[in-house]
């Protein structure tokens, strides 16, 4: 016996074959209620009254159940049920079928799916047009879908090692095959559980979410600058923008940079949004209090974009506040625009950096990631670095007083400084540590 089904429930929601229910015109859900009383279940449904017996099985992953009817029949159901928000999901097989294994009412799953609310409980009133129904967040996640989403990751955590050896077009074809995962995973695991399709919102409700967006971008940039300034001051923070815009808007290839530009704006906030909020943050607050399934997710979030510590910092404090948009509006369209719009203002400032500083100083080295640095591949001829000596196999450890960790952090040093400036650098030779002054020169184009 399972003390969480004892007592009324009333069907509220259900599937088979994949659509949603007519709870007026199916006789399997019509008027549906089951009752658990002890080890006994009464079903009724369209008008038909039926009782038996019924045996949980709450230590499975699902938890199963059996009901055996005593309708002359003898008929036994296999199912699977689960709780969320105060609701039972229950997934019972048809025609004495297997057990199902998951949520899904595909035909070829043969099962059909009651979604119930206990009897007695006020409904919830109905939602405002702002769209507050949450897809993702009544998706029963498991962890095995966490560890199964996360699983590409490992790659991307290894990237300063590999990626140097990929060519362009396969860092396209690598990314769009996460983006892709990112987004198609989490679709399709929340459309093999879900009763109810995934509905896009109308365009009074893109209009509202919009609307928000803008006023909450004004306050995630006043956030953002001010633990900007306090790392800077407290923990002498370099330049805490993103550095790795600003090669890709200088490209000479249009083609490329429009496709990054469009990724960063367009795709990616779409698909992070619905991996790290839709799937992670869901899966994790539907274990552990919400504020601390935000606070993990932002901090995975953060860290598998690769970025010092300071632009580490201000990504999981990003990835904070859209989890907090997102619980509050209940829509992933809240996030997605919150999101897309910081993107596109970063691309936006990018530019406008560009544009006032067409020849932006450069040290004048190619450079892979060094487990002490960045480790010199190459010298550009008639640069301030070949004049100052250094060359291939160099491992640059200090640019400007500042320790560097990897190419974007040295680009953010390189920014602070004019054409002409002199700045120390030092760097590791044979296992030496040495050091140069080396002259900016202008970027050539």
């Amino acid at each position: 016996m399972a003390d969480e089904l004892q007592g009324g429930w009333v069907i509220v929601a259900g599937e088979r074959e994949g659509q949603p229910a007519d709870l007026l015109e199916d006789l399997r859900f019509r008027d549906g209620r089951f009752l658990f009383e002890g080890d006994r279940v009464t079903m009724s449904t369209g008008g038909l009254e039926r009782s038996g017996t019924f045996t949980p099985h709450p230590g499975d992953d699902p938890r199963a159940i059996d009901i055996c009817l005593e309708d002359g029949t003898g008929k036994l159901f296999l199912g699977i049920y689960a709780f969320h928000s105060g609701r039972l999901m229950l997934c019972l097989a048809t025609d004495g079928g297997r057990r199902p294994a998951d949520f899904a009412t595909h035909s070829e799953a043969h099962a059909v799916l009651f979604v119930l609310e206990r009897e007695g409980v006020a409904r919830p009133a109905p939602s405002p047009p702002a769209g507050r129904q949450s897809f993702f967040s009544a998706v029963p996640w498991r962890w095995r879908d966490v560890l199964i989403g996360l699983l590409p990751m490992g790659a991307v955590v290894t990237a300063p090692a590999w990626l140097p050896l990929v060519s362009p077009e396969g860092w396209w074809i690598l990314t769009l095959l996460f983006t892709a995962w990112l987004l198609g995973y989490p679709l399709w695991v929340a459309r093999r559980r879900h009763a109810s399709p995934l509905r896009f919102p109308g365009l009074r409700a893109f209009a509202i979410e919009t609307a928000l967006a803008v006023l909450l971008l004004l306050a995630l940039w006043a956030v953002l600058a001010l633990l900007a300034t306090a790392g800077a001051w407290l923990f002498d923070w370099p330049d805490t923008s993103d550095p790795s815009l600003e090669p890709v808007v200088r490209s000479t290839d249009r083609a490329s940079t429009v496709g990054i530009l469009l990724l960063a704006v367009v795709v990616a906030p779409v698909a992070e949004e619905v991996f790290f909020r839709g799937m992670l943050f869901n899966a994790l607050a539907q274990r552990l209090p919400w504020v601390v399934a935000a606070l993990v997710q932002a901090i995975v979030f953060a860290l598998l974009h690769l970025y010092a510590l300071p632009q580490t910092t201000l990504l999981a404090i990003t990835g904070l506040i859209l989890a907090a948009v997102y619980r509050w509006r209940k829509t992933l369209l809240a996030p997605i625009l919150l999101h897309s719009l910081h993107n596109a203002t970063v691309v936006a400032l990018t530019v406008w950096f560009v544009a006032a500083n067409p020849g932006p100083p450069f040290l004048g080295v190619e450079w892979d990631p060094h487990e002490q640095g960045c480790r010199v591949t190459g010298v550009i001829p008639g640069s301030g670095a070949e004049e100052a000596g250094l060359r291939a196999g160099d491992v640059l450890v200090v640019v400007d007083g500042q320790s560097v960790s990897d190419r974007r952090h040295v680009t953010a040093v390189i920014r602070r400084r004019q054409v002409g400036d002199r700045i120390r650098v030092e760097f590791l030779r044979g296992g030496e540590l040495r050091q140069v002054e080396v002259t900016l020169k202008e970027r050539p184009q």
